[in-house]
């Protein structure tokens, strides 16, 4: 993104920002209502107040307007008391008012003459339907989530539990989804592909392509799942599916947990019958161990000033593959001698009775430690700041077609991410946010015990299987990191919002990829040479990406009516840096050097959103989006 094109982007945003009135910030919560007096009149000029212990500023507070209508942004998620007051009026206390993610609840008053010392308290009646905003989402709260295991609370769970998406092929997702985030989020919704995800509206997706995220989600730190499907507003560079992490907050009150579950095979059976073994089957799947522990704390650092919560996660399984063996002759299989010495050439041989341990089948584990801090650092500032580090490993994942030594195997290390937003509700009406964040994410792979360079992969085509080594490993460096920074300002009224801002975002690649001694790999059909097949490697492939988007989105209520109106610019960047690759090693190419490239691809869109709710009823209970 040239610096010109920056500039334009800021320039826009802040003229946007004073022309008139604010959609919801993204994935936060709000309450909307009209009040009235006992005839059926407006009121404008009541005081509307929420108060709930999910705000480190304690309440919150607005004016209706001369339409008596008011609208509270930028609310997370908890339960809340709305107090309604005016003078020469009793005021009016709503009590049980549960917010979830990116939901704005209706809740209309009406006030009876008499004194401000008066006071009638309301519970119960809550908005069941968003009839402010046309998107549709499905959201997986934090009362449903305390019900799962905390192994199943990943990037899926919320999928799992939305009728429409398909591609999932591991139901409650015990293994695909076991590290808690790394899953692909690849599924279509209704025909659409690509789904975006983030972690409190930010990006935490690496470079290796959409839905793709090696940053493993720290289960005990979620406290809601949130994903779009249709009806996305104008701040979001998407059309497909969207998926927000909300994290959890420190509070007041301290408060924590202490998770442990474990399980091994001495808890399951399996079903390898005579049948089976006379096919050939000789061991089945096995699941040595499932293991969890988990440990939060949260609480106050100083009261209504300064929080912490902190989330400390090991998790991980093992799992053994029936049909899967170590190659017993691994040490005469191919083993490469100095160059023009003969080589030995030794089929596949299963190593059946080779004792099944941890070496053996697909070993995943993660470590996390996050601390989340949330301050409040004057009256009208608030600031987030996010920090997880973590180390994981996906060992020996492997398949029937692949012998055990061959398995694709690689460590997280280190994995990280960091996130800051702050927040700056500077009037009733104007409302400030900006954020940035990166994820960071590197991971190589290793050679399997028993593997060194000499060993080279050899694919037996008659026997269906590849065993020795793999052909390429993948290792320092292999950076798949992405950039994000965001800012928006929202003014708001009871009857009238406008929000504007833009988002940025930037996105380093660099993968060193080696072949085995000789960089060659072998085709065999039964036992038998028919192949070579000769590898351009060592070489490092680099790639760079920017990304901008400004928007403009206001929305207006007329009666029951909410009208969203939005445009959207987006910008896309796509370039690789200038490269020198060395002749390889063996020979088979000279060195080579490659030019910049960018505008690869170049993309510049102008989009419109639009969309329309219907309160059908009046009382956020049944509403029409179209």
């Amino acid at each position: 993104m040239t610096r010109t094109a920056l500039w334009i982007g800021l320039i826009t945003s802040t003229c946007l920002m004073f022309a008139s009135g604010t959609a919801l910030a993204q994935q936060t919560s709000g309450i909307a209502g009209v009040l009235r007096d006992t005839s059926g009149a407006v009121l404008p000029g009541v005081t509307v107040e929420a108060t709930s212990p999910a705000l480190i500023e304690k309440v919150r507070s607005v004016l209706t307007d001369e339409e008596g209508l008011y609208r509270i942004v930028d609310l997370r998620p908890g339960t809340y008391v709305v107090t309604f007051s005016l003078s020469g009026f009793k005021t009016v206390r709503r009590e049980g008012i549960e917010l979830t993610s990116g939901f704005t609840a209706t809740i209309n008053g009406e006030l009876e003459v008499g004194g401000l010392e008066e006071t009638v308290t309301v519970t119960g009646e809550a908005a069941l339907v968003d009839a402010q905003n046309v998107r549709r989402q499905n959201i997986v709260s934090n009362e449903l989530l305390e019900m799962l295991p905390t192994s199943n609370k990943t990037i899926n769970t919320v999928v799992t539990f939305t009728p429409g998406f398909t591609g999932l092929a591991d139901v409650g997702g015990q293994y695909t989804c076991q590290l808690g985030g790394g899953c692909s989020t690849s599924e279509g919704f209704h025909g659409k592909k690509g789904t975006k995800v983030n972690f409190d509206g930010m990006g935490m997706e690496n470079m290796a392509g959409v839905g793709n995220s090696s940053y493993q989600l720290n289960a005990a730190a979620v406290e809601e799942m949130v994903l779009q499907t249709s009806g996305i507003s104008a701040d979001t560079n998407a059309d497909g599916p969207v998926l927000n992490i909300i994290p959890r907050e420190g509070g007041n009150t301290f408060h924590g947990t202490l998770l442990g579950v474990y399980s091994n095979d001495k808890m399951e059976s399996d079903n390898l019958t005579d049948a089976l073994r006379a096919r050939g089957l000789v061991t089945p799947n096995k699941t040595l161990s499932i293991w969890e522990k988990a440990f939060t704390l949260g609480g106050r650092i100083k009261r209504d000033r300064l929080w912490f919560f902190t989330a400390v996660r090991d998790s991980g399984y093992q799992r053994m593959y029936g049909g899967v063996f170590w190659n017993k002759t691994q040490d005469a299989s191919f083993a490469l001698t100095p160059p023009g010495a003969s080589r030995i050439v030794v089929p596949f041989t299963p190593w059946v009775d080779r004792p099944r341990n941890r070496e053996s089948g697909r070993w995943e584990w993660t470590q996390s430690a996050l601390l989340r801090l949330t301050w409040q650092i004057a009256t009208k500032h608030k600031l987030n700041v996010t920090l997880d580090t973590q180390k994981a490993c996906n060992c020996g994942s492997t398949t029937t077609t692949d012998a055990q030594e061959e398995s694709y195997s690689y460590r997280f290390d280190p994995n990280r991410l960091y996130q800051i937003a702050w927040s700056a509700p500077l009037t009733t009406r104007l409302l400030i946010e900006a954020g940035a964040g990166a994820t960071i994410s590197h991971w190589h792979q290793f050679r399997m015990p028993g593997v060194t360079r000499n060993h080279v992969m050899i694919r037996d085509i008659g026997l269906g299987i590849a065993y020795g080594a793999r052909e390429t490993y993948i290792g320092h460096p292999n950076d798949s990191d992405r950039y994000s920074e965001r800012f928006s300002a929202s003014y708001v009224t009871g009857s009238h919002a406008f929000k504007t801002g833009f988002d940025m975002q930037q996105g380093v690649l660099n993968t060193f990829t080696q072949g085995q001694a000789g960089d060659v790999s072998y085709t065999f059909l039964n036992g038998v040479p028919i192949a070579i097949n000769q590898l351009a490697t060592p070489y490092t492939l680099q790639s760079r990406f920017n990304e901008l988007g400004i928007y403009a989105q206001d929305q207006w209520r007329i009666e029951r009516l909410t009208l969203n109106l939005g445009l959207r610019f987006d910008y896309f960047n796509g370039s690789v840096p200038a490269q020198h690759i060395p002749a390889t090693p063996s020979g088979w190419l000279p060195e080579r050097n490659f030019d910049k490239v960018t505008g690869v691809p170049l993309w510049k869109d102008l989009n419109p959103r639009l969309g329309a709710a219907y309160d059908l009823f009046g009382n956020g209970r049944t509403a029409l989006k179209v």
